[in-house]
């Protein structure tokens, strides 16, 4: 049996927590007792603001939250529930927003995965309801450093990076053609699923950053670990897309934490 853990965190995103939950549950009943299912839960929400986690109906995963007051952020919260369990235990750790929804085939799929050994990512099909198209892969190839600091260089300037995205974005070109599992640089950060080797030879991620440029951090880590970051198609993931950070999108912060994030990559691995 394989075991897999859910480390999925939740900023006022009630209903779509609840919807991604039943989602998970339903995908964990079509593995016909193949896979069991941890699903910890990070409440990142202010106390004022924070409800109770809607749990009814939920038949085939176990369930742990974690309230955190002071909201360390995505990869934050992920790090601090994984301090708190066992990683080393799982086949599998699913790093995940909630504005999801895990396809009924989603699982099945993934436990039938016969990785070679030096796979360290897994990156599903991602499809964005907002694009029509998937998300992954996310990057095939690694950034330059003169792109890096381009990038960086649009969020220290918002003006830039608004042109940017009605122009040249825009017009930037999709790779839609891959249909096999592939070996890529780094896959969308909506979901992310690591394997028993990457926390064998890695550990639990140490990124320090709130928000954004996990995709990179984690391809950085299986760079420098010799191992590969596979696109798998078949491990359907439906995206509904930016429901946790809708509050801070092109705003100050959206721009203070992109660059602080860049920046932090640059210096580190670069």
């Amino acid at each position: 049996m394989k075991k897999i853990a859910i480390y999925c965190i939740n900023y006022n995103s009630y209903d779509e927590l609840h919807s991604f939950l039943m989602s998970v549950d339903r995908a964990a009943s079509l593995t016909t007792g193949s896979a069991s299912l941890d699903v910890f839960i990070a409440d990142n929400t202010k106390t004022e603001y924070r409800k109770n986690i809607e749990l009814n109906g939920l038949n085939n995963v176990s369930i742990k939250i974690f309230n955190y007051n002071d909201n360390p952020g995505y990869f934050g919260a992920a790090q601090r529930m994984m301090h708190a369990t066992d990683t080393t235990s799982y086949d599998y750790a699913i790093i995940s927003n909630v504005d999801l929804t895990i396809e009924d085939d989603a699982l099945q799929a993934l436990i039938q995965t016969e990785e070679e050994k030096n796979v360290g990512w897994i990156a599903p099909s991602l499809f964005s309801a907002k694009l029509n198209r998937d998300r992954n892969p996310e990057l095939i190839h690694r950034y330059s450093v003169r792109k890096l600091k381009l990038i960086r260089l649009m969020f220290k300037y918002p003006l830039l990076e608004m042109i940017y995205r009605r122009t040249l974005y825009k017009r930037r070109k999709i790779n839609h053609t891959v249909k096999q599992p592939t070996r890529i640089y780094a896959g969308h950060g909506s979901l992310i699923i690591l394997t028993k080797q990457y926390f064998k030879l890695c550990g639990i991620p140490d990124y320090p950053i709130f928000l954004f440029c996990e995709e990179i951090y984690l391809a950085e880590i299986c760079r420098l670990n010799n191992l590969n970051v596979i696109y798998r198609p078949d491990i359907h993931i439906y995206d509904k897309e930016h429901v946790s950070i809708g509050e801070i999108h092109h705003s100050k912060s959206y721009y203070k934490y992109n660059y602080e994030a860049i920046t932090y990559i640059i210096n580190n691995f670069y």
